[in-house]
């Protein structure tokens, strides 16, 4: 699910909306998601947040939306410049920034779930969130991710 071509570094994005529109564009541009993608994103994004606080003090977000979206399954990874605000899961009045954003693309229903769970256990490694903060090597980001979330 993890792909260099799906990983960006470092970029230059002020808010989840630019984050998203961002995304899509790449996602549909290599036949992952239809048309109504984006919108169906942006709408869960305020009825459900997905900005996610640790336990080790690196907080991500993990937007994804419905599987009737999905051509493919895909995980985007991307890294901001700056944080962003999103708002939290559990407290959606509360907010979490974050520049580790995973935006999920998934066509199963029961799959996302297990995919959602062991994403969780990546965000409890320190040090793999750490790698993630500073890693440069796309093709080193993919392979150590893809290790992990077996």
């Amino acid at each position: 699910m993890f792909s260099e071509d799906l990983v960006f570094l470092d970029q230059d994005i002020q808010n989840s909306e630019d984050l998203f529109r961002f995304s899509f564009n790449h996602l549909k541009e290599m036949g992952y998601v239809k048309d109504g993608y984006l919108q169906s994103i942006m709408d869960r994004e305020k009825e459900f947040p997905t900005g996610l606080k640790t336990h080790v003090g690196i907080d991500v977000a993990i937007p994804h939306t419905e599987v009737d979206f999905a051509e493919q399954e895909a995980v985007v990874f991307i890294r901001t410049k700056e944080k962003i605000k999103f708002n939290h899961m559990v407290d959606p009045d509360e907010e979490v920034s974050t520049n580790l954003i995973f935006n999920i693309v998934v066509k199963n229903p029961k799959e996302q779930v297990v995919f959602l769970t062991k994403l969780m256990k990546i965000f409890q490694n320190k040090e793999l969130m750490e790698f993630l903060l500073k890693e440069n090597n796309k093709k080193a980001i993919v392979e150590r991710l893809t290790v992990e979330i077996k």
